[in-house]
């Protein structure tokens, strides 16, 4: 059988077998985490446990103990609800049942105007309990609107969903009546997350006469997208988050775009619950650069920075720093990340006649670490200070740059 590979969320790349799905990765990886397992995301898309993987593709597992991962039980459970409903009321319809902060609701319309009883509710409490008993498979099926109007024939609010004519009717929960004491009284509306801004009208109705005020209600809008870090060394894998006003009551998706040279991102991310994370990657820069992400959802754009550090000398540290003439010394030169390729630097001395460094020396690839010895002349009349100055010329897939260090040496008599 052929091996792919795929990408964990923390870099590493793993070998599996052709066909592997996200669950038999999950169980590779331990059995703990495929015991916690609830969705996986590939590629930024969040998918069942099922899906096969491909080759190249970014993997993550969500778990049980995460918030994308209750959101995702609390959106099961709603749907166990709504089948149990369907099984007790035989001629009963239903519109949306999204998980929200707290746990996840369900709207039904029973036949003949019924309402719940407590009663109700306990034997909709078993029937939940057979169902998850039963060990029903949760599959995803994505099907044409065509499709979709025959498998929701009887039942009105999934048509409109369907046709996109729904108001949903069940945003703004308002008490059924209220105590005039003195000819006022205030009420407190609770309202539910929107797919869209609306505006509810809220009617109030005494002695006949009819008052009305409108409550205008926005979405989930995209609060911050972050880079962590916000500074990286390129090239690199920087991992984005982006958080959410509000947890959406379903799963959509938003456009993503990057700016600035050597900066490179996914088309889009999937938003599920009040948070969502991509991959940006960097390419290897010959300066320092600021790039912009940008995360575009309900046509608001909401950007992030990402400052991108290219390679260079981090420190070039003499010791000892006091010497007498004659003498030699040495000095540590270090990278800020480990050269991919073979890196040469050459060297200059303020006042090569009292201090003198080699020509040049090669950073091999993978090194970040080089140590470099310098000598002194004959003995002095005077002590001097000599400033060694080191330079290494790169080219970079956006263009050449200059590399360059200073160090100074103190040579007494």
């Amino acid at each position: 059988m052929p091996e792919i590979t795929i990408t964990l969320p923390d870099g590493s790349e793993r070998k599996v077998e052709a066909g592997t799905t996200a669950g038999e990765l999950a169980t590779q990886i331990g059995r703990g985490l495929a015991k916690a397992a609830v969705i996986a995301v590939i590629d930024d898309v969040e998918r069942d446990l099922v899906t096969p993987l491909h080759d190249g593709a970014r993997v993550g597992i969500i778990t049980e103990d995460s918030e994308r991962g209750l959101y995702t039980i609390r959106h099961s459970t709603a749907h166990v609800l709504a089948q149990a409903v369907l099984d007790l009321f035989p001629g009963a319809t239903f519109g949306i049942g999204p998980p929200v902060e707290n746990g996840f609701y369900y709207d039904f319309e029973l036949p003949d105007g019924g309402t719940f009883t407590p009663d109700d509710l306990d034997r909709i409490d078993a029937r939940m309990r057979e169902i998850i008993k039963e060990k029903q498979p949760f599959i995803r099926d994505e099907i044409p609107s065509e499709q979709a109007r025959v498998v929701f024939k009887d039942h009105k609010y999934k048509l409109e969903i369907i046709d996109g004519q729904a108001d949903d009717p069940t945003s703004v929960t308002i008490p059924a009546s209220v105590f005039l004491n003195g000819g006022s009284a205030a009420i407190q509306v609770a309202t539910r997350v929107v797919p869209n801004t609306r505006t509810v009208t809220i009617t109030a109705t005494s002695g006949g006469q009819a008052r009305s005020a409108t409550l205008t209600l926005q979405p989930p809008t995209i609060a911050t997208v972050a880079a962590n870090p916000t500074s990286t060394i390129s090239p690199s894998t920087v991992p984005v988050t982006v958080t959410l006003t509000a947890p959406l009551p379903s799963a959509t998706t938003a456009t993503v775009a990057c700016t600035g040279q050597g900066l490179t991102c996914p088309t889009s991310v999937s938003l599920s619950g009040s948070t969502a994370s991509f991959n940006v990657t960097t390419s290897d820069v010959p300066t320092a650069r600021t790039g912009t992400i940008t995360v575009t959802f309900n046509g608001v754009a909401t950007s992030g920075t990402l400052d991108i550090q290219p390679l260079a000398v981090e420190s070039m540290i003499v010791s000892p720093a006091t010497i007498r003439a004659g003498v030699s010394s040495s000095f540590t030169m270090q990278l800020n990340r480990a050269s991919t390729s073979g890196l040469t630097f050459s060297f200059a001395s303020s006042d090569p006649t009292v201090v003198f460094a080699p020509a040049a020396v090669t950073f091999t690839a993978g090194q970040i670490t080089k140590l470099v010895t310098i000598n002194s002349a004959a003995p002095q009349s005077v002590s001097k200070t000599v400033t060694i100055t080191a330079t290494a010329n790169r080219s970079t897939p956006f263009g050449t740059s200059v590399i360059t260090k200073t160090a100074t040496i103190a040579v007494n008599p």
